[in-house]
């Protein structure tokens, strides 16, 4: 389903709803532990990891708030990156990214695609000006770039954790 105006919509891959008091579609980005909850049976509180540009270094990002999750001692529920993810499968979405050559590189993002690593915790992103524009406009209103790894589209929200 989809609705114009900037409505949220729903993708094909997750399961969507309907509030009870909106008539818009959410998306529902699916928990691999299932519903938060706490010891005693009602809700926890989600702890999200909110990054900033990303530039393709998953690797980087994920070794370090995988570090501050045994620092801290709490689990990251959800990660939310706020542009340049750079979400690069190939050369050929490499030279379509919008950010001058000495920028363009591979990073990581591609063994995330092709399966040979996984994410620790689920992963939102929107996109920014260094993207591969020939793959995120593949999927305009959003959708799974990778396991665990979902893009916001052009347009959109989402309902995590419950």
């Amino acid at each position: 389903r989809q609705r114009v105006s900037g409505a949220c919509r729903a993708v094909p891959s997750a399961t969507s709803f309907n509030s009870s008091k909106t008539s818009r579609p959410l998306v529902r980005v699916p928990d691999r532990a299932g519903m938060a909850t706490s010891g005693e049976g009602g809700p926890r509180k989600l702890t999200i990891a909110i990054e900033g540009c990303c530039h393709g270094e998953l690797d980087n990002i994920y070794g370090a708030l995988q570090h501050l999750e045994k620092v801290e001692g709490r689990k990251i529920d959800l990660l939310i990156s706020c542009g340049d993810f750079q979400a690069v499968r190939n050369m050929d979405d490499l030279e379509t990214m919008a950010c001058p050559a000495k920028f363009k590189s591979m990073q990581s993002f591609y063994k995330y695609y092709s399966g040979e690593k996984k994410p620790p915790f689920p992963t939102l992103f929107v996109g920014g000006n260094h993207e591969a524009s020939n793959h995120l406009w593949e999927l305009y209103h959003g959708g799974w770039v990778a396991p665990d790894i979902h893009f916001m589209g052009f347009t959109g929200c989402v309902r995590f954790g419950g």
